[in-house]
């Protein structure tokens, strides 16, 4: 029987019906076409900011493997942003409301069906769906490309013409690679280069300096704020600028908390992502929690400390890079998959104390405490 990746028992028995009743009603072709045929790739990826940096393998040895190729995306307007002025897509499409969005979710609209218009017309060769989900498989479908190549685990594996199975403890990385027959990447993660990568003028360098990103998508994958003020009260101590990023209001309260301090600089809500780029790349240490900012500081290169929260897999999510530190404590109920913990002790997170950061902190930049 087909493993799914539901964690929800109704959804199992729902889309093992679903595509039973596909799979008998609905048959295969076998689709052969040789590589140098493919002149027009489809792919699809409508997550998060991280999962964008994730996908930069898989469209790198795209480009490696069909050089002659156009790659086109559907893409929503974060992953979009990771790619912009790369020019490693020919074109791209980009969806702000989609069915993965974390506030206004919708699964059809009038610019959807533009898109899904627009695509039709392409005649695509060749689609591929990293994340692995039903509706993302219906819509290459919809779309009319002849090849379709994903993962089934989320239901409507029957609408591909090349379904992968899942591989329990495989990263994310190689998990995408896999749909290209791409199964050793040991590579280091690297961002593309990113057009013009300006380092941000508002910010006055005065010396040595840490980027922190507290917030996170979620709220199981945040740290006390409490713990922030105390670490970043030592950083200041130690007589390291402390540079503030992010967006929202979890971001914002930390500035807010900080506003007049001459070593702490507010850069909430006030950098586009080429110039953070920059600003983490020339920083002597990165400190967040698990988000899409931490696997973009990771594939930077520098020292980046990540504070892993319980709520996903620790072998497929984890931040990747050269010099990439990760706090992760050990608890029953990970990975939960959770955007808020059931339980009010949030032991994942309030587990990691400030004076364990502090002994990373020390270690990473040689400071004594």
């Amino acid at each position: 029987m087909k493993q799914y990746v539901f964690k929800k028992k109704r959804w199992k028995v729902l889309f093992s019906l679903f595509d039973g009743v596909g799979t008998f009603f609905y048959r295969k072709k076998p689709y052969c076409v040789n590589p140098k045929e493919i002149q027009n790739i489809f792919l699809i990826r409508l997550d998060h900011l991280g999962d964008g940096i994730l996908m930069i393998p898989l469209v790198q040895e795209l480009k490696r493997r069909f050089p002659g190729a156009r790659l086109n995306a559907l893409l929503s307007k974060e992953v979009a942003e990771v790619f912009e002025g790369t020019g490693l897509f020919d074109r791209v499409w980009t969806l702000e409301n989609h069915w993965f969005s974390r506030h206004k979710k919708t699964i059809i609209s009038p610019q959807i069906r533009l898109i899904l218009n627009e695509i039709r017309k392409e005649k695509f060769d060749l689609a591929i769906d990293s994340r692995g989900d039903f509706r993302n498989i219906l819509f290459m479908k919809m779309a009319g490309i002849r090849r379709r190549i994903g993962f089934g685990s989320a239901g409507g594996g029957f609408l591909l013409t090349d379904e992968l199975a899942e591989s329990r403890g495989e990263h994310e990385i190689e998990r995408s690679l896999r749909l290209l027959g791409v199964f050793d990447y040991s590579a280091d993660l690297q961002l593309p280069e990113i057009k013009p990568g300006n380092f941000p003028s508002q910010f006055q360098k005065k010396g040595k300096y840490v980027v922190v990103h507290a917030g996170a998508g979620t709220p199981a994958k945040r740290w006390n704020e409490d713990c922030w003020y105390d670490v970043i009260r030592y950083l200041i101590q130690k007589k390291f600028q402390v540079c503030l990023v992010g967006k929202g209001s979890y971001d914002e309260k930390l500035a807010t908390h900080f506003r007049g301090e001459p070593l702490v600089w507010d850069g909430v809500n006030k950098l586009k992502l080429a110039s953070l780029w920059s600003l983490i790349k020339g920083a002597d240490l990165f400190i967040g929690v698990d988000s899409g900012l931490a696997h973009a500081a990771g594939s930077l290169g520098g020292k980046v400390l990540v504070l892993e929260s319980g709520t996903n897999e620790a072998d497929r999510w984890s931040v990747r890079g050269k010099q990439v530190s990760r706090v992760r404590e050990p608890v029953f109920c990970s990975p939960c998959h959770l955007e808020e913990c059931r339980f009010e002790s949030h032991d994942c997170m309030n587990k990691i104390t400030p004076d364990i950061i502090k002994r990373y902190i020390e270690t990473l930049l040689d400071k004594k405490l």
